[in-house]
């Protein structure tokens, strides 16, 4: 089999590869419209995409079977495929089309994971009102949450949306957060920092 690619599933422009290296994406198998296997890297030609050492990764299913699902008349059976910069909380539920030139374009997507930076961080919540986020605000939490597995470096911000979806509030003087006093947003004081002055 000659080489092949696939259009993205969320910005319809081809996968591309040279066979030495590829746009950086994900790749779906599914089979009756769930997702039975996926590998992440850049695309290879060939329906695979190159591990760190620019190895082919291979499918667990034989492929022959993989390659036989692409064919079926149900288009929730095949592989679909999304760039990684065109990264989506949504997984496919149907297979991407065929790419017409093979892939042989000329790289428009990136060949590397891209950074987690790239996620944009949920607008500041102000703590004197009741958290409520709007319905992009809340996709972009559930990405950067799902994201965080694949990047270590996002703990910073899966703290900081963790503080501003569900705040806690704090002595402002020592930061604990037992034995809070009534007291107005600009800052709780506990009895402890109150009977000892620091306050």
């Amino acid at each position: 089999m000659g080489c092949f690619s696939f259009k993205c599933k969320v910005c319809d422009e081809p996968i591309n590869s040279d066979s030495r290296s590829g746009e950086h994406c994900t790749l779906y198998l599914l089979q009756d419209g769930k997702v039975i296997e996926q590998m992440t890297g850049q695309y290879d030609s060939y329906g695979r995409v190159f591990d760190s050492s620019m190895e082919s990764v291979q499918w667990g299913m034989k492929w022959g079977a993989a390659c036989a699902l692409m064919y079926l008349p149900d288009k929730g059976n095949g592989i679909a495929a999304v760039h990684s910069d065109c990264y989506c909380s949504e997984v496919p539920t149907t297979r991407s089309e065929d790419d017409p030139d093979q892939g042989w374009g000329k790289y428009k997507h990136a060949t590397e994971a891209p950074s987690f930076a790239k996620i944009p961080k949920p607008k500041p919540i102000d703590r004197k009102i009741a958290v409520s986020l709007t319905a992009d605000e809340w996709e972009t939490v559930v990405a950067a949450m799902e994201y965080c597995d694949a990047a270590p470096e996002a703990e910073d911000l899966r703290r900081e949306i963790d503080r501003q979806v569900n705040p806690v509030y704090e002595c402002k003087s020592c930061g604990g957060h037992e034995d809070l006093l009534s007291g107005n947003f600009a800052g709780f004081i506990c009895r402890k920092c109150i009977f000892i002055g620091t306050v």
